[in-house]
């Protein structure tokens, strides 16, 4: 059945499609495009190694009415990941890893200011020692001021590790069973 905020909240995948089919693509790219947004989970990232998504593109009945495809390689997959499906919207969607989304978002911001950049060096370079919380070691990396340091945490906490999130289906309708059956001390209850 088809719920009435269907058409208010799409889907993550509905909301990239749309974007796809404004953007000024070649049939190939677009092909490609599909496949990537296919293979997101409901967060926005892309769970499918590229080889995977190479080999489905080989694989799939296009690729024998469509030769282009035939010749679709890794490069070209994430020439389209990094150039079309990562600027989309939501900033951080087709990303990789928590690290690889905080870095798009980071970059996709409209100031560049030595916050962000330092955000940017902790995000790639340090991102293990902000995972594990080492605050102390991770300041003295940077070798920035605690008011700094302060300001850089709560920019990389408003970020978003789930850019999809929002998408998703927040309307899951559970089963619950009416008679539950069970084997207690070898005899059946119900």
């Amino acid at each position: 059945p088809v719920r009435e905020n269907d058409a208010q909240n799409p889907s993550l995948r509905e909301h990239l499609l749309q974007q796809l089919g404004v953007a000024n693509l070649s049939h190939k790219a677009k092909v490609i495009s599909i496949a990537l947004i296919d293979s997101l989970n409901e967060d926005g990232f892309l769970y499918s190694p590229l080889e995977e998504i190479v080999e489905s593109l080989h694989k799939g009945g296009e690729a024998s009415s469509q030769p282009e495809l035939e010749t679709v390689n890794i490069s070209d997959v994430e020439e389209v990941l990094t150039n079309v499906i990562q600027n989309f919207d939501p900033t951080g969607v087709g990303a990789r890893s928590v690290q690889e989304c905080l870095i798009l978002q980071l970059l996709g911001m409209k100031n560049s200011d030595e916050l962000i950049e330092n955000a940017l060096i902790c995000c790639r370079d340090f991102f293990d020692l902000l995972g594990e919380n080492k605050f102390a070691r991770l300041q003295g990396n940077l070798e920035i001021c605690d008011d700094e340091f302060t300001r850089l945490l709560s920019l990389i906490r408003s970020l978003n590790p789930r850019p999809g999130a929002a998408y998703a289906d927040h309307n899951i309708q559970y089963v619950v069973p009416d008679v539950y059956v069970f084997k207690a001390n070898g005899v059946w209850q119900v």
